[in-house]
Protein backbone atom coordinates (compact mmCIF):
# COMPACT_ATOMS: atom_id res chain seq x y z
CA UNK A 1 0.00 0.00 0.00
CA UNK A 2 3.19 2.39 0.41
CA UNK A 3 2.67 3.08 -3.36
CA UNK A 4 -0.74 3.80 -3.04
CA UNK A 5 0.16 6.97 -1.34
CA UNK A 6 2.33 7.75 -4.13
CA UNK A 7 -0.05 7.46 -6.70
CA UNK A 8 -2.27 9.66 -4.61
CA UNK A 9 0.32 12.26 -4.12
CA UNK A 10 0.62 11.98 -7.95
CA UNK A 11 -3.07 12.41 -8.62
CA UNK A 12 -3.39 15.54 -5.96
CA UNK A 13 -0.56 17.15 -7.58
CA UNK A 14 -1.97 16.92 -11.36
CA UNK A 15 -5.32 18.54 -10.09
CA UNK A 16 -4.20 21.16 -7.86
CA UNK A 17 -3.45 23.58 -10.01
CA UNK A 18 -6.69 23.09 -11.94
CA UNK A 19 -9.13 23.45 -9.06
CA UNK A 20 -9.34 27.17 -8.80
CA UNK A 21 -9.75 27.88 -12.70
CA UNK A 22 -13.19 28.90 -13.66
CA UNK A 23 -13.16 27.92 -17.38
CA UNK A 24 -13.30 25.53 -19.79
CA UNK A 25 -10.59 22.86 -19.61
CA UNK A 26 -9.39 20.28 -21.81
CA UNK A 27 -9.07 16.46 -21.72
CA UNK A 28 -5.46 16.58 -22.29
CA UNK A 29 -5.05 18.51 -18.53
CA UNK A 30 -6.81 15.66 -16.77
CA UNK A 31 -4.35 12.94 -18.75
CA UNK A 32 -1.64 12.49 -16.05
CA UNK A 33 -4.29 12.21 -13.11
CA UNK A 34 -5.96 10.18 -15.07
CA UNK A 35 -2.83 8.01 -15.40
CA UNK A 36 -2.28 8.57 -11.32
CA UNK A 37 -6.20 7.32 -10.44
CA UNK A 38 -5.56 4.24 -12.30
CA UNK A 39 -2.71 2.77 -10.57
CA UNK A 40 -4.28 4.14 -7.29
CA UNK A 41 -7.58 2.23 -8.24
CA UNK A 42 -5.07 -0.75 -9.13
CA UNK A 43 -3.28 -0.58 -6.08
CA UNK A 44 -5.79 -0.31 -3.76
CA UNK A 45 -7.83 -3.17 -5.46
CA UNK A 46 -4.72 -5.69 -5.18
CA UNK A 47 -4.37 -4.90 -1.79
CA UNK A 48 -8.45 -5.26 -0.68
CA UNK A 49 -7.88 -8.80 -2.87
CA UNK A 50 -4.64 -9.93 -0.93
CA UNK A 51 -7.14 -10.01 2.15
CA UNK A 52 -10.08 -11.92 0.38
CA UNK A 53 -10.14 -15.70 0.26
CA UNK A 54 -9.85 -16.95 -3.22
CA UNK A 55 -13.56 -17.69 -4.20
CA UNK A 56 -14.34 -13.92 -2.85
CA UNK A 57 -11.54 -12.69 -4.94
CA UNK A 58 -12.77 -13.79 -8.21
CA UNK A 59 -16.25 -12.89 -6.91
CA UNK A 60 -15.12 -9.34 -6.82
CA UNK A 61 -13.14 -9.45 -10.46
CA UNK A 62 -16.24 -10.57 -11.94
CA UNK A 63 -18.43 -7.70 -10.30
CA UNK A 64 -15.50 -5.31 -11.44
CA UNK A 65 -15.51 -6.42 -14.82
CA UNK A 66 -19.22 -6.91 -15.86
CA UNK A 67 -19.53 -2.98 -14.46
CA UNK A 68 -16.79 -2.33 -16.67
CA UNK A 69 -18.57 -3.77 -19.51
CA UNK A 70 -21.78 -2.46 -18.99
CA UNK A 71 -20.54 1.22 -18.14
CA UNK A 72 -18.43 0.57 -21.48
CA UNK A 73 -21.58 -0.24 -23.39
CA UNK A 74 -23.56 2.54 -22.00
CA UNK A 75 -21.45 5.24 -22.48
CA UNK A 76 -19.31 4.70 -25.69
CA UNK A 77 -21.86 7.02 -27.91
CA UNK A 78 -20.54 9.95 -25.31
CA UNK A 79 -17.34 8.82 -25.18
CA UNK A 80 -16.94 8.20 -29.11
CA UNK A 81 -19.23 10.21 -30.83
CA UNK A 82 -21.56 7.54 -31.79
CA UNK A 83 -25.36 7.40 -32.67
CA UNK A 84 -27.70 6.24 -29.89
CA UNK A 85 -31.25 6.73 -29.54
CA UNK A 86 -33.33 9.17 -27.79
CA UNK A 87 -34.25 6.89 -25.38
CA UNK A 88 -30.69 5.75 -24.19
CA UNK A 89 -29.94 9.50 -24.37
CA UNK A 90 -32.60 9.92 -21.81
CA UNK A 91 -31.25 7.17 -19.86
CA UNK A 92 -27.61 8.55 -19.24
CA UNK A 93 -29.02 11.95 -18.75
CA UNK A 94 -29.36 11.45 -14.65
CA UNK A 95 -25.45 10.12 -14.94
CA UNK A 96 -24.26 13.14 -16.90
CA UNK A 97 -25.70 15.96 -14.93
CA UNK A 98 -24.76 14.87 -11.90
CA UNK A 99 -21.27 14.80 -13.74
CA UNK A 100 -21.85 18.22 -14.86
CA UNK A 101 -23.11 19.86 -11.69
CA UNK A 102 -21.64 23.11 -10.93
CA UNK A 103 -20.13 23.45 -14.23
CA UNK A 104 -21.39 27.01 -15.61
CA UNK A 105 -24.87 26.01 -15.31
CA UNK A 106 -24.57 22.78 -18.30
CA UNK A 107 -27.35 21.01 -18.40
CA UNK A 108 -27.06 17.78 -20.64
CA UNK A 109 -29.64 18.61 -23.78
CA UNK A 110 -30.54 15.10 -25.72
CA UNK A 111 -32.20 17.56 -28.21
CA UNK A 112 -29.19 18.02 -30.44
CA UNK A 113 -27.00 14.82 -29.92
CA UNK A 114 -26.97 12.16 -32.60
CA UNK A 115 -29.46 9.99 -33.49
CA UNK A 116 -29.49 6.97 -35.67
CA UNK A 117 -32.23 8.57 -37.36
CA UNK A 118 -30.33 11.69 -38.43
CA UNK A 119 -29.93 11.81 -42.19
CA UNK A 120 -25.70 12.04 -42.66
CA UNK A 121 -23.53 12.60 -45.95
CA UNK A 122 -20.55 10.60 -45.75
CA UNK A 123 -17.17 12.28 -46.33
CA UNK A 124 -16.52 10.13 -49.73
CA UNK A 125 -20.32 11.39 -50.89
CA UNK A 126 -18.95 15.06 -49.99
CA UNK A 127 -15.45 14.95 -51.94
CA UNK A 128 -17.31 13.22 -54.79
CA UNK A 129 -19.72 16.68 -54.71
CA UNK A 130 -16.69 19.23 -54.38
CA UNK A 131 -15.14 16.91 -57.19
CA UNK A 132 -18.46 17.68 -59.78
Amino acid sequence: MGDASIYFAGWVIHNLPYFGIHRSLFIHYYFPALYFSILLTCSLLSGLAAFLPRPERFGMYFVLITLEIWSSVQFSPLTYGSFMSREHCESLRPWANNLLRGHHGNQFDCSIAPFKNTTLISLSALEGRARK
